[in-house]
């Protein structure tokens, strides 16, 4: 190992200048010793690293940012508006719920146990892995005739996203401090640009073809990745500088710490998941997994904070509240607003405008739009810096999103602005997370802070749709018993034909004529029939107002965490962390 007894380490004292008085540029063998320690004292030291990128890097990067495609966009973006189509055609309703949601569990799964596993093996087996992953599941939905089967592609197109998602630390740490989040923002961009269209894509393909169609390009996609990667992508083989071979270092990894964090994520979404679906939300099925669950998680981080040698839970990581707790906690809080307001804009259209899918996919097409935003803004955290501004920037206009869609129940037009702003935040912070965690975070532990970053990232997708998709169905189930009540008895139905009445709420609640469903409601006129329309309709306006209500403290507290986020501005420097070991075309 290179000496590097001599290099001093830089104390973060806020003070900008400092710049001014680091040492020139490192040599590459310095770069890598520093990096493995203090990130920081790297970044100042080579500020002014002037090398070109090289083509080979480049390409890297396109073909690190498009592996993400196929697990993401296949195994959920066009997967979710479609779950009603799949239980049709392959059975198994009380299966539904995990069309996604076991896709969830293993992409949670994952996430932290590839990080860990690439900061010992290095990020291309790992990535390599993920991508044969995808081809693995999409031949397994391929030739899915049941849904256990179908579902057995999504858990393995889950553990493939968890693989894959080591990429945004690969890419992080190949391009120049000042360009990763340009660098990362490809990422949100390419998914963005498949999200806009998903669910018209998802029903265009199942009104021409069948499910097996997507399933097809899923293994294209992990088949072009598989080689692009395996082309140009070389970083170090034995990222670790502790002169120990890999087989020590397997030994030492912490399988304990990672089979609680495991088994505690899977038994807290599976409690989540099975709430209100399989078990009622008292009963000992839901309560027991998220206790249990819980208890799973403390297990692990007090294991690894105590005994583990490479932990998958780095205490020396959270203990940096500023630097990379609050980044965790943003993810959490953001992707508590962003899921639930993401899927009750989608009811809100249903309920209160069409319940036909192409109008419903180009109404609700902008919010998926507003990732472009995430593929964009954060090209510039670079030149407008002040990182700590830019996170109060977005969480305040998520925050005022959230509010105003109180006020959309009245206007399609006002609902589609709305959603835009909640959802163009979402992609903007998760860069942000993932370019400041870079920056941060010591070379040793970057692919598991990255991978924590994913982890918690899920628990809030899953904790917000489950939380308000509660609210939103128990608040709207007793604004519809009592107003539908009410406005029917008081326009003359007899109270002996309420029962028939509510047998066919359902139907009129997504626009089936009211004389199809109330035909076989006694009693029933075309006013009590307008009469109870228009109550449910109330009924489902105010459940949404009173819905997105209950989001809006969580944003109030994203807001007043994202000031804690540490301004890492002046760390955006020329510095290079990973060179790659091969350059398979050659420099510009």
């Amino acid at each position: 190992m290179s000496a590097v007894k001599e290099i001093p380490i830089y104390e973060d004292k806020g003070d900008d200048n400092q710049l001014e008085h680091a040492p020139a540029t490192l040599s590459h063998d310095m770069r890598k010793d520093v990096d493995w320690d203090d990130p920081h004292a790297a970044a100042l030291a080579d500020a002014d690293n002037n090398e070109k990128v090289s083509w080979t890097v480049l390409i890297a990067v396109f073909f690190l940012g498009i592996s993400l495609t196929g697990p993401i966009v296949f195994g959920f973006s066009i997967v979710a508006p479609s779950t009603a189509q799949l239980v049709t055609a392959l059975g198994s309703p009380d299966l539904s719920t995990w069309i996604v949601g076991s896709w969830s569990l293993a992409a949670a799964a994952s996430f932290t146990v590839a990080g860990a596993v690439s900061d010992v093996f290095g990020r291309r087996p790992v990535v390599l892995f993920g991508t044969l992953l995808t081809i693995v599941g999409g031949v397994i939905g391929a030739t899915a005739h049941t849904l256990p089967v179908f579902i057995a592609g999504q858990v393995v197109l889950g553990l493939a996203i968890g693989c894959c998602s080591v990429g945004y630390a690969g890419i992080a740490e190949i391009v120049k401090n000042r360009y990763r989040g340009a660098a990362l923002a490809f990422t949100e961009f390419n998914l963005a640009i498949w999200s806009i269209s998903a669910s018209l894509l998802s029903h265009y393909i199942l009104q021409n073809s069948t499910f097996h169609t997507w399933t097809y390009i899923t293994i294209g996609y992990g088949a072009v990745c598989t080689i692009g990667l395996g082309l140009c992508y070389f970083p170090p083989s034995q990222p670790r500088k502790d002169g120990l071979t890999k087989m020590q270092h397997f030994k030492q990894l912490d399988f304990i710490g990672a089979t609680l964090f495991i088994s505690g994520l899977t038994l807290i979404l599976f409690g989540l998941n099975s709430g209100g679906a399989l078990f009622a939300w008292a009963s000992a099925g839901v309560i027991v997994p998220l206790v249990l669950g819980v208890l799973s998680v403390i297990a692990a981080f007090f294991y690894d904070a105590h005994y583990a040698t490479i932990p998958v839970l780095p205490w020396r990581l959270f203990k940096d509240f500023r630097g990379y707790s609050v980044l965790v906690a943003q993810m959490v809080l953001v992707g508590l607003v962003f899921v639930p307001t993401s899927i009750l804009v989608s009811l809100q259209v249903l309920y209160l405008y069409s319940s036909d899918a192409v109008t419903i996919g180009l109404l609700t097409m902008p919010n998926a739009a507003a990732g472009l935003v995430g593929g964009i803004l954060p090209i510039f955290i670079h030149k407008w810096k002040r990182i700590t501004l830019q996170y109060v920037i977005a969480n305040c206009v998520q925050l005022i999103a959230c509010v105003l869609l109180t006020t959309t129940t009245s206007s399609i037009a006002w609902l589609v602005v709305c959603s835009f702003f909640v959802g163009g935040t979402f992609g903007w912070a998760l860069i942000m997370a993932y370019t400041v965690a870079s920056l941060n975070v010591p070379q040793k532990d970057l692919g598991v802070a990255v991978g924590l970053i994913g982890s918690f990232r899920s628990i809030g997708n899953a904790l917000g749709s489950t939380i308000f998709l509660q609210i939103f169905n128990q608040i709207s189930a007793k604004q519809i018993a009592n107003r539908v009540t009410s406005a029917a008895l008081a326009n003359g139905l007899p109270a002996s034909s309420l029962g028939a009445l509510f047998e066919g709420v359902p139907l009129a609640s997504v626009h089936v004529p009211a004389v199809v469903a109330f035909a076989k409601v006694e009693g029933i006129t075309e006013e009590i029939s307008a009469a109870v329309i228009n109550a449910l309709l109330d009924a489902y306006k105010f459940s949404f107002k009173v819905t997105y209500a209950a989001i809006v403290p969580v944003g109030v507290v994203g807001v007043v965490t994202a000031f804690y986020v540490r301004d890492s501005s002046k760390y955006l420097t020329g510095h290079v962390a990973v060179h790659l070991e091969k350059e398979a075309i050659g420099r510009r």
